[in-house]
């Protein structure tokens, strides 16, 4: 049903999970700024998506703990820009 969907903006929509949200080959961006994400688990369907390059996840639980950047750059290789 996404398998088109390039940009996903979901910023200040109180998101716990991205629980569903996998095998979307062609994003490239996800903006999901101001939401409830609290760790590496609930990011992990972004883990099957091989275009992925941009991710926003300012202002979200997971971003306050230590390690957390390399920790998503090991769970999302293909992310060039990450904004915490």
């Amino acid at each position: 049903m996404l398998q088109c969907l390039e940009v996903l903006e979901a910023d200040n929509n109180l998101i716990e999970s991205l629980e569903g949200l996998h095998h979307l080959p062609r994003l490239e961006e996800v903006l999901l700024r101001n939401n409830k994400i609290s760790s590496l688990a609930d990011l992990q369907p972004l883990a099957s998506c091989p275009k992925l390059k941009h991710l926003d996840l300012r202002d979200n639980p997971v971003t306050q703990s230590d390690g957390a950047e390399a920790e998503l750059k090991a769970l999302l290789p293909s992310v060039t820009e990450l904004l915490l």
